[in-house]
Parts: structure tokens; C-alpha cells; sequence
């Protein structure tokens, strides 16, 4: 991001909405860390936030073009449907005890997990990220099996989070 932004002299124009929230969602976990149970390093696991926030930054104020957006956004789609499935099945066939995706771990993670990738999932669906409508369709689909996915996980936080990003 930082060759191609220095080679194009762009840094993705004036600053903007979604910079502020990303700011804030970096901030937010150093704002919580002291009250982590973590004693002796309270703020270690916060670089996680930095570097997610950070790279959807960089993605945000660089202005890839339609293509790479559909292709992010299929892969999004694809790996929720895919570990979705996956985990309904190890789940049904007794291998689990609750619901968690492979890729992810305890079924808390993998709850947040898609109920942050769900509003993404929605927004290209309800809007018709995609011109062709079977993509839209599978956008859509991804969508239903991570609500399905935060409903089986009985996961309160996550539960109110996909309510939240659905309002």
C-alpha cells in the first residue's frame, strides 16, 4: 500500500468517515486493555486491533478498483460459507461440543468473528455489490449461514453485535 501510494502521490484523498471509525475501533482496544485479565501485559493483545485496523485502513484509502472489491468479497463469502458448513457438520456428526470454526477456535471467537463479517456480507447483498445477480446471491447466502452460525453459538456479545449492524 505504501509503494503504491508514494509511486501514485495519492494517499486516498481527504480524510473521511470510515478513517474515524477505524481510528476509534484501534483506540478502542488500548482504551479497554487495563481491564483486560491480563496482569502482567494488559496491552499485548491489543496489537491485534492495530494490525486488522491497519490493514482495512490501507485498504480503505487506496481505492482498489470494482474487481478487487468482488474478489475480497467472494473470498469473504466463500470462507464464511465453507467454515460455516464445515463446523454445522463436525458439530452434528458429535466431534464438537460447541460451535466453533476450524480457522478460528473457541466458539466466542468464532462467533465475533462472523458477526463482524456480517455486515459486510449484508451491505454487498442488499446493495448489489456484485452486477451479476448469482453473486449477490451467494453474498446473501454467506450472510444467512453466519447469522446461523452466531444463533447455534448462543453467543450473547456476538448475538447483539449482528442485531446492531442489522439496524
Amino acid at each position: 500500500w505504501l509503494g503504491l501510494s508514494l509511486r501514485g502521490r495519492g494517499f486516498g484523498g481527504p480524510w473521511r468517515s470510515v478513517d474515524w471509525v477505524l481510528l476509534a475501533w484501534c483506540v478502542s482496544g488500548l482504551a479497554i486493555a487495563p481491564f483486560a485479565a491480563l496482569p502482567d501485559r494488559p496491552y499485548a493483545e491489543s496489537v491485534d486491533l492495530w494490525r486488522m485496523g491497519l490493514v482495512a485502513w490501507a485498504v480503505a484509502r487506496r481505492g482498489y478498483g470494482e474487481r478487487t472489491r468482488l474478489c475480497v468479497l467472494g473470498g469473504l463469502a466463500a470462507g464464511i460459507g465453507v467454515g460455516v458448513i464445515e463446523a454445522f457438520v463436525r458439530l452434528h456428526a458429535g466431534s464438537l461440543r460447541d460451535f466453533e470454526l476450524h480457522s478460528v477456535g473457541h466458539v466466542n471467537h468464532s462467533a465475533i468473528y462472523l458477526a463482524t463479517a456480517l455486515p459486510a456480507l449484508m451491505a454487498a447483498a442488499l446493495w448489489g455489490a456484485a452486477p451479476d445477480r448469482r453473486v449477490n446471491l451467494a453474498l446473501a447466502v454467506a450472510a444467512a449461514l453466519a447469522i446461523a452460525g452466531i444463533v447455534v453459538s448462543e453467543s450473547r456479545v456476538a448475538f447483539v453485535l449482528a442485531v446492531a449492524s442489522l439496524v
